[in-house]
């Protein structure tokens, strides 16, 4: 009887401790799956946290340069109503600037290009956004782009008053020209605007002495045939016709040449054309005014207003030869011309220094030094 009554009390046991432990196996995976919840939770919260500051932040920035842009906006707007009370620089009015705008009716856009302000990036990214471009199609660009888009004739053309954003990509008008410089002439590729402009600007202010006549004819043919030749490209040093004649450093014009031609001739390329010629800034509205100087974020936060960030990146394209321009290395090149020639500059890209509030005086500094 004992015997069975103690082999009752062990199996009791038994139930009593296999129960106690599965209460505890349980009460663990509860414990898991409650903690796997909870940080199931937590890293959900935790990304749209993340998310929703990276939407913030996205948001902010966008709402900055809008704030920035109608402030531009508005300054222009001001400052053409001034010039115009004062009845002065009519081309700021006129139609001639039609020849250089280009509509994008598909997507709202009018491009006015400043010519060595990131204008062939912006030509790539309107194909682009047209799907229009080709790697292949950079030697033609220019010629591809007057194909695809209107022209206007007339400032009350529906075209431009429909086009919902209107947009310039400025530059300071110094570092614009010594950038021209530097790509056609300084590390030019080819000869074209040598003999454009180069040839005439050499025989205008090349220093060579009346007696020395001789040099200048030989100068001007050699070089001709430098440029024309199939090592121009390729070349590391000149021909010994040019090598050898004393006033054949650089057989291209120097910056004060050029910019003594810049100033007294009455050639302008669009190259280095006042910006106010080329757009009429104070007869179409404007409501985007990108700056060169920071051009990839501005690119950027336009791409992202348009709402067209998935589809497009800011691109550098045709950059000059020998690298971006910057406002040190125009320094070192004002410092050639004197005092006057630089006050000569101020005077002619006056209006685009007022409208866009780009200061010459870092420029007039470095001529003094």
């Amino acid at each position: 009887m004992i015997r069975y009554l103690r082999k009752y009390i062990k199996s009791i046991l038994l139930i009593t401790l296999l129960l106690y432990y599965s209460n505890i196996l349980i009460e663990i995976q509860d414990l898991s799956m409650l903690n796997k919840k909870y940080f199931s939770v937590n890293k959900t919260e935790d990304f749209m946290r993340e998310s929703s500051d990276l939407d913030s932040n996205i948001s902010n920035k966008s709402s900055d340069f809008m704030l920035e842009q109608k402030r531009r906006q508005s300054f222009m707007h001001a400052t053409c109503k001034k010039i115009r009370s004062e009845g002065s620089h009519p081309l700021l009015f006129n139609t001639s600037a039609l020849i250089d705008i280009f509509i994008d009716r598909r997507h709202n856009l009018t491009f006015c290009p400043v010519y060595k302000a990131a204008s062939t990036s912006w030509f790539i990214i309107l194909l682009q956004l047209n799907g229009m471009w080709k790697e292949g199609n950079l030697p033609r660009l220019l010629d591809i782009v007057k194909e695809i888009f209107p022209k206007i004739e007339q400032f009350e053309d529906p075209l431009l008053s429909q086009s919902k954003n209107r947009f310039i990509i400025v530059r300071h008008p110094f570092e614009r020209l010594l950038s021209c410089y530097r790509d056609k002439y300084e590390g030019a590729k080819n000869n074209y605007f040598y003999d454009l402009y180069g040839e005439k600007i050499i025989s205008s202010y090349r220093n060579i002495p009346e007696i020395q006549e001789k040099y200048k004819t030989r100068l001007l043919h050699a070089a001709k045939v430098y440029t024309k030749s199939k090592d121009f490209k390729n070349a590391k040093e000149l021909p010994k016709s040019l090598k050898h004649n004393p006033y054949s450093s650089p057989f291209g014009p120097t910056f004060p040449e050029f910019v003594r031609f810049v100033l007294e001739s009455p050639d302008e390329d669009n190259h280095w054309k006042p910006m106010y010629k080329l757009c009429s800034l104070c007869k179409i509205d404007f409501n985007i005014i990108l700056k060169f100087e920071n051009i990839y974020s501005e690119s950027l936060s336009f791409i992202n207003y348009l709402n067209y960030s998935s589809i497009l990146d800011p691109r550098w394209d045709n950059p000059t030869n020998g690298g971006h321009t910057r406002s040190n290395q125009t320094c070192d090149y004002i410092k050639q011309l004197s005092i006057d020639t630089v006050k000569g500059l101020i005077e002619k890209y006056s209006n685009d220094l007022l409208l866009f509030q780009y200061s010459p005086d870092k420029y007039l500094e470095c001529a003094e030094k």
